[in-house]
């Protein structure tokens, strides 16, 4: 049977008294039915209880931000202060065997590794997925914005980093020189080469990539008579496009409101700069436009990643 062992200060994995991961891990922790993980530091890698081996070496990222409630009866902190709509928080951190739970999206976790991404399926294992540049690009922008903090039941809850901001600008400077200094102490400690600046890049609704352009005619002119209806009259050029923008955004789980019902974005989207220069007040403009019947039009299959433009087909 599979044991965990440990010397006193770290521990390893054994099966049947045969040593199969050393005594050099911070933590050994189950991910899946055959996923074991090892973390080491700020890194973990993943055994595979099956294959009998590890399956990916100590290069998964391990450790992403934490913001922890602030108890006001204690005094000013040694630790950087957060706002958010949630609250008022501190930054910690925390490491992956005590989150991982929270991340798991169609049994399937996507963790950013020292140069790339990896995608673990709850059964399958690790996947190996083809898939173009951009959406890897994408992904890994979208798994390095998450975070995790405490709910008003002081409970984890998964979150996202721009969600967040210093209090002070004093704060910001204190976490900027404490993750310069941890940085600088890692790749020392790993003797790792410096991260490229496109490595800084490297977070989950599976992202999809918006291009006017390639949405097919026939939503178009579907959205184009619906305008054309609702006004009475032609609609104006510009107006078709920056709609279509703020359907597509709604159909694909890019939008949220906030309590004060304020449009929100995903920050990963933003309107193309020529349709942006004609809108003030966004939320209206959608709202007035009565596009929620048309946004199944706009939604992108994550099987075939296309749209179903056959639903824009009147009979």
């Amino acid at each position: 049977m599979y044991q965990i062992t440990s010397n006193g200060f770290y521990f390893g994995l054994s099966l049947n008294g045969d040593e199969l991961l050393p005594c050099n891990n911070n933590r050994i922790w189950k991910l899946t039915d055959d996923l074991v993980g090892f973390r080491q530091g700020d890194w973990c890698g993943l055994f595979s209880m099956k294959q009998g081996k590890v399956v990916h070496e100590p290069t998964i990222l391990a450790v992403m931000p934490y913001f922890t409630r602030v108890n006001n009866m204690d005094g000013r902190p040694a630790r950087p202060r957060v706002n958010s709509e949630y609250g008022e928080f501190e930054k910690h951190k925390i490491y992956l065997e005590r989150c991982d739970y929270l991340f798991w999206k169609n049994n399937r976790l996507r963790l950013l590794t020292s140069n790339g991404l990896v995608e673990i399926h709850k059964r399958r294992g690790i996947l190996n997925i083809e898939l173009p540049d951009e959406i890897v690009s994408i992904r890994r922008k979208q798994a390095s914005k998450r975070c995790v903090y405490d709910d008003e039941y002081g409970t984890p809850a998964a979150g996202r980093t721009f969600q967040f901001r210093y209090k002070f600008s004093s704060d910001e400077q204190l976490d900027d020189a404490r993750t310069i200094a941890g940085v600088d102490d890692l790749i020392a400690s790993l003797e790792l080469d410096e991260p490229d600046d496109e490595d800084d890049d490297a977070e989950f609704p599976d992202y999809k990539v918006y291009d006017y352009n390639a949405i097919p005619a026939v939503i178009k002119a579907r959205f184009q008579k619906h305008l054309d209806q609702l006004t009475n009259k032609k609609a104006p050029e510009w107006l078709t496009p920056v709609l279509i923008f703020l359907t597509w955004c709604h159909a694909n789980n890019y939008v949220s409101y906030n309590s004060e019902g304020e449009m929100q974005i995903d920050p990963f989207y933003e309107m193309p700069s020529e349709d942006a220069a004609h809108v003030i007040d966004a939320p209206g403009l959608y709202a007035m436009h009565d596009l929620q019947p048309l946004e199944h039009l706009l939604y992108i299959s994550p099987v075939t990643g296309t749209y179903y433009d056959v639903l824009a087909i009147e009979n």
